[in-house]
This record gives structure tokens, C-alpha cells and sequence, in this order.
């Protein structure tokens, strides 16, 4: 398996312009695999007239866990280069952090991290803060009991000159990682940043990067100072950016890149260059870090999408046909009648398509290429199809219904609650009067309540009416009066 990085040309040779641009970085780079989730190491160093070699290895998740990156965050490397700090979880357990050293040795699962996210190194990388319940937790990396510092957290960071940069609901704030005060840094501004996140502090301990939007498709990381005199945007349209040996590394859609920066004046030089590509991506976060010393980790992007050709098979696995094009397709569901397919397909974008079985005609639903359309759900009658769009679209977040004829424009069945938050669509009531949706984050499967919603064909009642007695006769069922509407079902 060929595991290297491309290489901006001018590095690999040994003369002509990788002579005269011997600034630039080569990297050796070393896959890691294990469990659910794939790490790999870059080892970086400043050889101009050198092509690194290939190092492959694995690393796997401690036995019977598998790692939970893209719910609590990244593999994060000390920033001596010497140990790194994931999560992972077994079957019937909650996600823990664990330290694996790079040496070899076993990883130890860090006591009182259950569910936590966002861990984070103390600059000397002899302890690990995290945040588990809200609360800022810091623990020895070698072992001993957590203390907690604060509550109401959401991310933090840790600076070579004993400070606590955290996000917290009025914003980012500083504190003395020794305990104190609190400093309001920047102040949460409802219209600029629905949320803020992923802060990292720069070498000098006075100015840090973190990551802000109204939607996760629109972060941005933004360059900043604890004095608050700084607070500009940097990189539009990324969710992480990291600071080692001199480059600024940051994720360009899935590709990783590295570009010359002074970190005093958060000033670029040179031109960004690809480092490697299809590094994973989570809701708020590039999965990668880097060490001091020259040590890359990443998480690739194992789950990309592949292009495949739907089949139609009898009982017994014979193939009758083939549906539609090839493609990437995401969601299927036939319809009650068994006569037609509606899937979602497409990339980076998907749309929604019904495929007539018996004609072998396909018709698209949806056609707004900036829009993320998936999981359609059939009504029960065959003539109506639900589908939901996804974080980022133009067209609104939540749940759409339209004619499963192509006629007629889409009906807004349900937006959104929130703007980090999606709706979907699960089921739709055999009497068609109902439908069972989730709210949550669709993309890890976090914070997910089952919900009804009211659902006429005619929509003579008000849109998202309650219809408690729909769900009479459940067991157990809480029902609440939301201001979109819905009752949850606990």
C-alpha cells in the first residue's frame, strides 16, 4: 500500500528549485490502523534534497473499543511528540480518552473521562484537559484523579505561559490554568458565531486561533489575541488550524495543507501546499494535530464515498436488473407499492431520485446543486415523499415534502430547531396522519430525540400541529409541546 504524501515537486529533487527553495517541508508519512477509525503519523523535517522514505504500521483501538473521533473529537498528539490521546469505546461502555505512548507501549484508559471530548495537552505534556459534562477537567497524564475547574465549557486550550483559553456561553474567555479570575476575551455575537470552537494558542502565549459560524458549512478560523485587540478572520471555510515548525497546517476541504505563517503577526508567506489528502472530517473539527518536534497525526478519510450500481435481486440472489446509474448513492427506500425506488445520490451534494422499476425510467426530485437533499421516506399511498436537507444548505435545514410525481414546488414540513442541529424523517404512519422524525446531529448520531408530527395530506390544520392522541397507548411516552411543534417521545 503506497501511504505517501504528495510532495510539492520542488522538494524531491536534488537540484534546480528544490536548491534555491530549501525552506520547503518533506514528510515521511506512516498510515495507522485500528478499529472503526484509521490514525496515521507524518514525520516532518527540513531535508530539501531528500525524498523521505515510507513507514507503515498499525496501531489498533484497545481491545473490544473502537475509536470515537468523529463524536468526541480527534487523536491528539503531546506536544513533546511522545504520547497521543483519543477516545474510544466498547460495545456496552461509554467512549473514555485513553494515552497510547508511541514506543509501543499498551494505552491506558484515563479514569473519570467517560464521554468526554475536546481533549487537549498542557504544554509541558504531563497532563490532559478535557471537557466531560460541561465541566473543564485536567488529569496527570500518567495517571491520578481528575479535578475539575469549571463548569459550562464547551472546548478549551492550554498555553505555554500557564493560561486557560475556554468557550463558554458569553463567548471566550481566559483564566490561570492555577485557578482565578475569569477574562471575558471575546464576546459571543449571536449574528456573527452560532457557535465557536477548536481554540489553539500560538507559540507566544498571546494570540490564538479558534473556529466560529452560523453553520458548520460556513466555519472559519479566526486569528485573535488574549489582549482582545486582535480578531480577524484568517481562513474562511475551515474547521480547524493548527501552528508547528514555522507552518500554519489547516484543512482545505478534505485536503490537508501547510503554509509558512508568523504566528506574532498572524501573517501568511509563501503558498499553501497539499500535504496529504481525504482527511477526515467531523461536524466541527478536522481530524489532526501536530507536535512540536515535527510529528503529524490525522485521521484519513476512510468512509469517502465509492460509486456503485444499484441492483434488483430476487429471493434466492439473482440479479433481474440493474436501477438507475452508477453513482454515489447514500439512502434507498422502495415505496409501499414496490414499484418504485427513491434514493439520494450524488457528490459533494446529493439530491433526491425516484426510479420507476418496471419502466427503468429515472426522474429527479430535487435540483438545487447547493443543496444537500437526503433519507426520503415514502407515505403510505405511494404520492408523497419526505426528505430532509442537510447542515449548510441554502435552502433551509429540516424536513421538505414534495409530490413523488415531480409535480409541484417543495413544502417545508418541519424546519430545524437549531442552527448546529438537523431534522429527519424516519416513518410515516400507516393511516398517513403521522410522522416520526429525529432531531440531532445526523452526521455522528448525537443528541437524537424520536419525535411525531402532525401530517394531513391537505395541510388544513396548522403546520406542525401536536396530535397527542396519535401516540395514546405507548408506553411510557412523555409528550411535550415544543415552540416548532412535535411531541417527544422519551
Amino acid at each position: 500500500m503506497d501511504c505517501r504524501a504528495r510532495i510539492p515537486s520542488r522538494a524531491c529533487g536534488s537540484t534546480g528549485a528544490a536548491e534555491r527553495d530549501h525552506e520547503w517541508v518533506p514528510w515521511t508519512l506512516a498510515a495507522i490502523f485500528g478499529g472503526v477509525a484509521a490514525l496515521a503519523l507524518v514525520l516532518y523535517q527540513r531535508l530539501a534534497n531528500t525524498t523521505p522514505p515510507v513507514v507503515v504500521s498499525e496501531l489498533t483501538a484497545p481491545t473490544g473499543t473502537q475509536f470515537q473521533s468523529l463524536v468526541s473529537g480527534g487523536p491528539v498528539i503531546s506536544p513533546d511528540g511522545h504520547s497521543i490521546v483519543f477516545s474510544a469505546r466498547g460495545r456496552s461502555t461509554n467512549s473514555s480518552l485513553w494515552v497510547r505512548p508511541l514506543d509501543g507501549s499498551p494505552a491506558q484508559m484515563i479514569p473519570g473521562s467517560e464521554q468526554a471530548s475536546g481533549p487537549f495537552w498542557s504544554p509541558d505534556s504531563k497532563q490532559i484537559g478535557f471537557v466531560v459534562g460541561g465541566k473543564l477537567t485536567t488529569v496527570l497524564a500518567g495517571g491520578g484523579p481528575p479535578v475539575t475547574l469549571r463548569e459550562g465549557v464547551s472546548s478549551a486550550a492550554w498555553s505555554q505561559n500557564g493560561t486557560f483559553l475556554f468557550i463558554d456561553a458569553d463567548g471566550i474567555c481566559g483564566m490561570p490554568a492555577s485557578g482565578g479570575n475569569t477574562t471575558l476575551v471575546i464576546t459571543r455575537d449571536a449574528s456573527k458565531y452560532a457557535f465557536m470552537f477548536n481554540p489553539v494558542f500560538l507559540p507566544d502565549g498571546k494570540h490564538f486561533l479558534y473556529v466560529g459560524g452560523t453553520n458548520p458549512a460556513d466555519a472559519s478560523v479566526y486569528f485573535a489575541s488574549l489582549d482582545g485587540k486582535e480578531n480577524r478572520l484568517l481562513l474562511q471555510g475551515s474547521r480547524r488550524a493548527i501552528y508547528a515548525s514555522g507552518y500554519l497546517l489547516y484543512a482545505r476541504g478534505t485536503s490537508l495543507m501547510a503554509q509558512l505563517f508568523e504566528p506574532g503577526t498572524g501573517r501568511f508567506t509563501g503558498t499553501a501546499q497539499p500535504i496529504v489528502e481525504q482527511v477526515q472530517q467531523a461536524t466541527f473539527t478536522s481530524l489532526f494535530d501536530a507536535s512540536q518536534n515535527g510529528i503529524l497525526i490525522y485521521e484519513p478519510n476512510t468512509r469517502a464515498p465509492t460509486t456503485t450500481q444499484l441492483g434488483w435481486y430476487d429471493r434466492s440472489g439473482k440479479k433481474l436488473s440493474s436501477i438507475g446509474v452508477p453513482g454515489v448513492h447514500f439512502d434507498l427506500q422502495v415505496s409501499p407499492d414496490g414499484h418504485r425506488l427513491a434514493s439520494s445520490a450524488g457528490q459533494p451534494k446529493s439530491e433526491i431520485w425516484v426510479d420507476d422499476l418496471d419502466r427503468g425510467v429515472r426522474m429527479r426530485l430535487t435540483f438545487d446543486p447547493e443543496t444537500d437533499n437526503g433519507i426520503p421516506v415514502w407515505s403510505p399511498d405511494g404520492k408523497f415523499l419526505l426528505f430532509s436537507t442537510l447542515l449548510g444548505s441554502k435552502a433551509g435545514v429540516g424536513i421538505f415534502r414534495k409530490v413523488a410525481n415531480g409535480g409541484g414546488g417543495l413544502e417545508m414540513l418541519l424546519p430545524t430547531d437549531k442552527p448546529d442541529r438537523e431534522a429527519w424523517a424516519t416513518d410515516w404512519s400507516r393511516d398517513g396522519r403521522f410522522v416520526l422524525f429525529s432531531r440531532g446531529g445526523l452526521a455522528n448520531g448525537t443528541n437524537a430525540d424520536i419525535w411525531v408530527l402532525g401530517a394531513a395530506h391537505d395541510r388544513r390544520e396548522k403546520a406542525g400541529a401536536i396530535y397527542a392522541h396519535g401516540v395514546n397507548g405507548v408506553r411510557g411516552a412523555i409528550l411535550s409541546r415544543r415552540a416548532l411543534g412535535g411531541v417527544q417521545l422519551a
